[in-house]
């Protein structure tokens, strides 16, 4: 299929009424990202961006119809962080203003609009916040060097992809958790969604949830990353009695997290630990890890949620990578 270069009213249209059906799908386990006690961003995302595209069958060019969608979206009942669609379709009304097409430039603007619009809060690292600025700073670049819509949106989505997972690292509010942000996830799978629009590729599809078993909370998640242990000065007595140390600390983090699930990955090499794990207590495995080390290269993900996790916070609820 051939990569779409530019958007006009209707295909812009039937690209949102697309993504909208991705983001229903999905919303479930953005909102597992959550957790039972801080809310349901993904669902609420979702219902704003259907309630945005009621109606919009009529609009008969770009001007009209991304009007429409911000008036939509701003009317209707939002909770959580459900308010990044009226930023996000003001910002496409804004852009769009006497413009024919949508084109990477545009979309680029659209991007860079949007984080603008939502500076007003406190950003935190890996939030939504953060997302919507990396993914607009990824587009930006990549007008800047003359590419296409296509890889307009993808540098757009790897850069997000990229603050997603950080924020599981620094921030202490999703390190707790060992989730990433849930909002800043249903952003990345609306851009994923998008990048597979343009470039033709299949639509994310609905993560699958891992069979639960006996005494687990039947929610799945996969963690992958290296361990590295905290350094000291360079011949320092603790730096010897941690090199000394270190494989016994692996072994226990082995041993461990053999106790707390499904190990898929462990393997040691020239002093770094490699480990991977699926397990319904992402929490717990965490504090385990960063007890014996530092994590790098991080990602944690829905299992069954394929590439998109992280959520791809999976979602990884999202992302699909298109390099």
């Amino acid at each position: 299929m051939a990569l779409v270069n530019e958007f006009r009213a209707g295909d812009l249209r039937e690209a949102l009424l697309r993504i909208s059906g991705v983001l229903q799908d999905h919303a479930d386990a953005l909102d597992s990202l959550d957790g039972p006690d801080t809310g349901s961003a993904g669902s609420a995302i979702a219902t704003t961006m259907s309630a945005a595209l009621e109606g919009t069958e009529a609009a008969g060019d770009l001007v009209s119809l991304t009007s429409l969608l911000e008036r939509n979206a701003r009317g209707a009942p939002t909770a959580k962080e459900a308010w990044i669609v009226g930023e996000l379709f003001g910002a496409f009304a804004e852009v769009s203003s006497g413009a024919d097409v949508i084109n990477a430039e545009k979309f680029a603007l659209i991007l860079e609009l949007t984080a603008e619009k939502v500076q007003g809060g406190a950003v935190e690292p890996g939030g939504l916040r953060a997302v919507v600025t990396a993914s607009s700073v990824g587009a930006l670049r990549a007008v800047d060097q003359g590419l296409s819509l296509a890889e307009t949106v993808i540098s757009a989505a790897d850069e997000g992809l990229d603050e997603l997972e950080s924020g599981v690292g620094v921030n202490p509010r999703l390190a707790n958790d060992g989730v990433v942000d849930a909002a800043g996830a249903a952003f990345l799978l609306f851009l994923d969604s998008m990048a597979a629009v343009v470039t033709g590729d299949p639509l994310p599809q609905a993560p699958v949830a891992a069979e639960a078993e006996p005494g687990s909370s039947g929610c799945w998640y996969s963690i992958t990353c290296e361990v590295k242990p905290a350094s000291a000065g360079p011949g320092s007595a603790k730096q010897t009695n941690e090199q000394s140390s270190w494989i016994e600390s692996c072994s226990w983090l082995e041993s461990t997290w053999n106790e707390m699930g499904r190990l898929t990955r462990f393997d040691m090499n020239d002093g770094r630990c490699f480990v991977g794990l699926e397990t319904s207590d992402p929490g717990r495995a965490l504090e385990t890890l960063c007890s014996i080390g530092l994590p790098s290269e991080l990602k944690i993900g829905l299992v069954g949620a394929g590439s998109t996790g992280e959520v791809d916070g999976s979602p990884s609820a999202a992302h699909t990578s298109s390099n």
